[in-house]
């Protein structure tokens, strides 16, 4: 299994979609540090926004197989350019945000999500 470390801004989603991911409760929790989730790594949305900290995203991404930068798209501003993603060593990737909710009933891990209808954006 490939191990993914997720960075985005504060509040954007990155623990909830791990936690939702392995099928773990979902609770709101403010990453204080680095995580290791079901074998992918949680950063703090301050390690993305302060330049002084990118640094940290950096080394800790030697371990792994795939950056992932997670967009809220409810947000009017993105924290990323492409020299960040540049200077990783490893590939990077994007996603938006999405709410996930389980169903009820599922009786394989692939089948025990579903997006909810997609809202229009405000323009």
């Amino acid at each position: 299994m490939k191990k993914v470390l997720m960075v985005g801004n504060v509040a954007c989603g990155k623990t909830t979609l791990l936690q939702a991911l392995d099928n773990q409760p979902l609770e709101y929790k403010k990453t204080q540090s680095i995580e290791v989730i079901a074998g992918n790594i949680d950063s703090p949305g301050e390690y993305l926004e302060r330049r002084v900290n990118l640094q940290n995203l950096l080394v800790t991404s030697v371990d792994t197989d795939l950056v992932l930068f997670l967009m809220d798209p409810t947000q009017d501003r993105y924290m990323y350019s492409g020299g960040q993603a540049m200077a990783f060593p490893v590939p990077v990737g994007s996603s938006r945000k999405r709410i996930w909710r389980r169903r009820n009933s599922c009786s394989r891990r692939r089948n025990c999500w579903s997006s909810p209808a997609q809202t229009p954006s405000s323009s």
